[in-house]
């Protein structure tokens, strides 16, 4: 998971500004994406359906870092391994607009950025992985269920849980990094957006967490429903590993908090050890 991590981060590095090496060149961007795609598709050995690209000339270390990804989950059924790539898929998507968007001289609505942010934030691709290493097949994973459980109240609650938790993570990340986003010319961040509405600073730090704060709310709300139903409707086993899933979940948001405090990425680590923290902006 960590490794899966730190690929990720290195991978999204390359086009997540405009001093990134691909951040003003959308048309390596692009090609950058389309092999990622295939490489992935093909370690993932779910290239049957269709002609194998040439990929022998891929020697980017951060396309070809996915191989042991795909080691990881190489004795998993086809069916787990697509889940895998489908996520990857709406990552890679969802950069491609969020680069396009940078060209434009305006930002995007609240509701249009966070439905990118959905999918560049990659929390998906790690909750994903975490269930296919974990749960005990796909027929019975506690999330991302197939569709003769989707109608589970309990799945349905592992679904809002997961879409919360990548909303805190995303959030939070732009909190963390607003200084970062901005002193690279990457200003397409929540803080930013909120202010353009409003042109009041304290009303867009009001608002971000007031997001925060539902999105919290709404995760506890399913976890208590998901409780009350899941006896109702799982095995033992399949309990135990919702309750693993949900426990991964909570720690994701805070570990998320955790690392972003202590790393040099958004500069913060003076602050890592103080119980309030005030970022100057």
């Amino acid at each position: 998971m960590t490794y899966c991590l730190l690929w990720l981060f290195m991978w999204d590095d390359e086009i997540d500004s405009r001093d990134a090496s691909l951040g003003s060149d959308f048309e390596g961007a692009q090609r950058y994406r389309k092999t990622t795609l295939a490489y992935v598709a093909k370690a993932l050995n779910l290239m049957d359906d269709a002609p194998i690209p040439d990929l022998s000339a891929t020697t980017n270390v951060l396309i070809t870092g996915f191989s042991d990804i795909a080691n990881a989950v190489s004795s998993k059924d086809k069916q787990q391994r697509r889940r895998l790539y489908k996520e990857v898929e709406y990552l890679v998507q969802s950069t491609e607009v969020e680069q396009a968007r940078r060209s434009e001289v305006s930002l995007p609505t609240l509701e249009e950025y966070i439905e990118t942010r959905m999918g560049t934030s990659a929390v998906r691709v790690l909750c994903v992985l975490f269930d296919i290493l974990t749960g005990p097949s796909f027929d019975s994973s506690p999330c991302f269920t197939s569709s003769k459980r989707s109608s589970h109240t309990s799945s349905q609650c592992l679904e809002i849980m997961t879409n919360q938790t990548n909303l805190l993570i995303s959030i939070t990340n732009d909190i963390l990094s607003v200084k970062k986003e901005v002193a690279v010319g990457a200003p397409d961040s929540i803080i930013p957006i909120l202010w353009l509405e409003s042109r009041k600073l304290a009303e867009a730090l009001v608002r971000t967490v007031g997001l925060l704060e539902k999105a919290r709310r709404v995760f506890d709300e399913a976890e208590q429903k998901m409780l009350r139903s899941c006896w109702n409707e799982m095995a033992i086993g399949e309990i135990i590993g919702a309750l693993q899933y949900v426990e991964a979940l909570k720690t994701s948001c805070t570990g998320n908090v955790a690392w972003s405090m202590r790393s040099r990425r958004y500069g913060l680590s003076s602050l890592a050890g103080q119980r309030e923290k005030v970022i100057v902006l």
